[in-house]
């Protein structure tokens, strides 16, 4: 798929634009993993010692690792732009979930506002990204 990316991070950004308002982002291990909220994953996860803070670090990271090392041929910056935009959504659904948590909440935008810079940088937005703007929405604004 893209000649500078590896796999599982590909996956991962994947795995982030299905995530929905509630579910959880488990970044234990390499592959992101999506759970829904229970009483059960509360306690599994505090046992692992897994915490929000790690969670946001990991997809920050991920974030940052593809855009740096993404190839600036069009074929990859264009599979990259449209990774990040669904994956936008998935950050979005995430800042939805936390939303009582304001530095969580903090570092979720701020990761969309990398998004956002390569984006807009690399043309494929006009207007960045807005939290809790869904995909829908920047497909019409694309037709427009």
């Amino acid at each position: 798929m893209f000649s500078s990316l590896d796999t599982t991070k590909v996956i991962n950004l994947i795995v982030l634009s299905k995530i929905n308002v509630g579910d959880k982002l488990s970044t234990r291990n390499r592959q992101f993993v999506i759970e829904s909220p229970s009483y059960l994953y509360s306690i599994t996860r505090w046992l692992r010692f897994e915490t929000r803070d790690q969670m946001v670090e990991a997809v920050d990271s991920l974030v940052t690792d593809c855009i740096d090392n993404v190839s600036r041929n069009r074929v990859d910056l264009d599979k990259l732009a449209d990774l990040l935009k669904k994956a936008s959504v998935g950050v979005n659904n995430l800042m939805q979930t936390y939303n009582q948590d304001k530095t969580i909440v903090a570092g979720l935008e701020f990761i969309l506002s990398k998004m956002n810079y390569f984006l807009v940088l690399n043309g494929f937005v006009e207007n960045p990204i807005e939290p809790s703007k869904s995909i829908n929405s920047l497909e019409e604004e694309e037709v427009n």
